[in-house]
């Protein structure tokens, strides 16, 4: 009864919900390039070398994961009447409009060392801010409702909606190049529609969207003067935000892996390069489908019991793939049961993350939301850059030569990272999520909570 009369634990309306899945649509549909298609627009496009394609978003990536680290415990020390993420998306939008088209704008004239610099120092300056910007409205989402069921449904309506326009860009994209002039032009002429197009979404968000719970003035202070140690501190001390973290991390080299290699699968596996599209599509459809159908079960008997058992449905998935690589029609099935039984934890791991600020604050007297956000992304961001890398290597150790037939061991390499070592990632992050039980205490860390506010 005590829940019901506390107005940050109601579940959100559809016009509180719609508003803040707008933001995530508006900032997926602004980085659909850089997210998908930078490498190829460096290289085909800008007509830089791949090796400095590849400085350009290496160079670039690590230095925004600094910044953006930086940028978490900035988040944390915001002193404002509008929230601490909301104040922030406000400042950070018109320079993530700007450097979204300016990234495409670097003229073909150039001579090519100087198309290399501008492309590094843009890159990495727009990545930069994206991450801030993505961080600050990621830690809006703790501070618009305490409700742990709510939490699930903005993390899950974020993930369908982002795996729709993913589906969508891969798909269309290039004939949007085309359509709007083809090479540099029409590379420029498409992020313009998709910046403005994106827009429209994030102003609705920013204009609709509010942080209803926030710290009184007077620990907004204090948080100013706390120690970056005592932040350390604090998420060290933060059990089930360590536990989120792994899976997290296991879950973005089980994708990066997955993903990484996929072409090299439909090309010398499956000997198809035409099924590039469909392992794509099979991976991704299935997952939002069962986005819906596992909704109203979560509600009903939990996260984290859902998750789990979904999880163990996931391996057969993975045992029909591994064993029925040779017999397509066996392995697509394997492929969509895999995909459709991994949407509750991709729809659910925000929300699971997010739930970790309460425990923070009760554990250390003190919110984290920018840090368990910025701090969370940075490391899966590092793990995933280390995963991609590890794609070439394990393909050039193995024996990869491009373009030819391979040898039993090379195809050994694009199995492994295509079959074996998703299905390991996907069991620790499962693992993870097990030791998470922090579903069934979150109701009396809240009333605690309440109740020492109430007292001060």
């Amino acid at each position: 009864m005590e829940q019901q009369k506390n107005p940050q634990v109601q579940p959100l309306g559809l016009k509180k919900i719609v508003s803040y899945v707008s933001g995530n649509v508006g900032s997926t549909l602004m980085n659909a390039i850089a997210s998908g298609f930078i490498a190829y627009y460096l290289t085909d496009i800008l007509r830089i070398s791949p090796e400095q394609e590849g400085i350009t978003v290496l160079v670039g990536s690590i230095l925004a994961i600094v910044v953006s680290f930086l940028f978490g415990i900035v988040l944390d020390r915001t002193v404002s009447d509008r929230g601490k993420g909301g104040i922030w998306v406000r400042r950070l939008f018109i320079p993530f409009v700007f450097f979204g088209i300016v990234l495409y704008a670097i003229p073909d004239s150039l001579p090519t060392n100087t198309k290399f610099i501008l492309a590094t120092v843009l890159y990495f300056v727009y990545i930069a801010i994206f991450n801030s910007y993505k961080a600050a409205y990621t830690a809006m989402a703790p501070n618009i409702t305490q409700d742990p069921k709510s939490r699930g449904t903005l993390s899950m309506q974020n993930m369908v909606w982002g795996m729709v326009i993913g589906i969508i860009v891969n798909n269309f994209l290039l004939t949007i190049v085309e359509k709007l002039g083809g090479g540099h032009k029409g590379f420029l002429y498409t992020a313009i529609l998709f910046v403005a197009v994106g827009s429209i979404f994030s102003l609705y968000f920013l204009f609709t969207s509010k942080e209803e719970i926030r710290e009184d003035r007077a620990k907004q202070k204090k948080a100013r003067n706390r120690s970056l140690f005592a932040d350390i501190k604090g998420l060290a001390a933060n059990k089930y935000w360590i536990l989120m973290t792994l899976a997290g991390v296991a879950f973005s080299c089980w994708f990066g892996s997955f993903m990484g290699s996929q072409t090299y699968f439909a090309i010398y596996v499956l000997n198809d390069p035409g099924k590039i599209g469909l392992l794509f599509t099979a991976s991704t459809v299935p997952g939002i489908i069962s986005m819906f159908v596992f909704g109203p079960i979560m509600a009903k008997f939990g996260r984290r019991k859902v998750i789990l058992a979904t999880g163990a449905c996931s391996m057969i998935g993975f045992l029909l793939m591994i064993f029925g690589v040779s017999n397509f029609p066996v392995f697509f099935v394997g492929l969509l049961i895999r995909g459709f039984f991994a949407g509750p934890y991709q729809g659910c791991e925000n929300g699971l993350l997010n739930n970790t600020v309460e425990y923070g604050e009760w554990k250390n007297g003190f919110r984290q939301e920018g840090m368990i956000s910025m701090a969370c992304s940075t490391i899966k961001s590092v793990f995933s850059a280390i995963m991609s890398g590890c794609v070439g290597f394990i393909l050039a150790a193995t024996g990869y030569e491009a373009g030819v037939a391979q040898s039993a061991t090379a195809l050994f390499g694009i199995k492994l990272l295509y079959l074996y070592l998703p299905m390991f990632f996907c069991i620790l992050t499962y693992i993870c999520v097990f030791f998470y039980r922090l579903e069934d205490e979150y109701p009396q860390i809240l009333a605690e909570l309440k109740n020492h506010k109430g007292n001060e």
